[in-house]
C-alpha cells in the first residue's frame, strides 16, 4: 500500500515541508467579497511568529456569520504560516467583534478604550493547507466569474 511504508511517510513529510515553505513565502492572505474584507498582516518586514488579524463586515451584512467565517480563515492562514500568536483589536464598544474573538478562543484584555485579543493558532496540517488552497482557488474563480459578468453587462 502506498500510504503504509517509510517511503510514503518521507514523501508526505517532504510535501508538508514544501507546502509550509510556500505558504510562508506568500504575501499577506486576503479574503474579500466587496461587502467584507479580511487580512492577515505581518508585524515586521517578513513573516515572524506574530501577526495581526484585521477584517471588517459592512453593517448590512452583519449578523450572518460572515465575520466569524472570516476570522476562521485568518486564523487558518496564520497557522499555515507558522504564526504562534495572532493579535486583533477593536473598540471597547464593539461587542460583535468581541463575541467573534471569544468564539475563536481569544484571550481578551481591555486597554485604553479598546480590546486587544490574542489567539494561539494550532500548527499547520494537511487539512488546513488544503482548505486554504481550495478557498484561494474558489475565490479566484469567483472573481473571474464576477469580472466576466460585469464585462458582459457593460457590453
Amino acid at each position: 500500500h502506498l500510504f503504509n511504508n517509510a517511503r510514503a511517510d518521507a514523501l508526505r513529510a517532504e510535501l508538508h515541508k514544501q507546502a509550509s515553505e510556500a505558504a510562508a513565502r506568500a504575501d499577506a492572505p486576503v479574503s474579500s467579497t466587496g461587502d467584507a474584507d479580511a487580512e492577515l498582516r505581518k508585524l515586521a518586514d517578513d513573516w515572524g511568529v506574530e501577526a495581526e488579524a484585521a477584517f471588517s463586515v459592512e453593517r448590512t451584512f452583519q449578523d450572518q456569520g460572515i465575520g466569524s467565517a472570516l476570522m476562521g480563515r485568518v486564523i487558518r492562514s496564520a497557522r499555515n504560516r507558522g504564526i504562534r500568536l495572532l493579535f486583533m483589536s477593536c473598540l471597547a464598544e464593539n461587542a460583535k467583534m468581541q463575541a467573534i474573538a471569544r468564539k475563536h478562543e481569544a484571550d481578551l484584555r481591555f486597554e485604553y478604550g479598546e480590546v486587544i485579543g490574542e489567539i494561539i493558532p494550532d500548527g499547520p496540517d494537511y487539512f488546513s493547507l488544503l482548505a486554504e488552497a481550495a478557498d484561494d482557488r474558489v475565490g479566484y474563480m469567483m472573481a473571474v466569474l464576477d469580472l466576466s459578468s460585469r464585462l458582459v453587462k457593460a457590453a
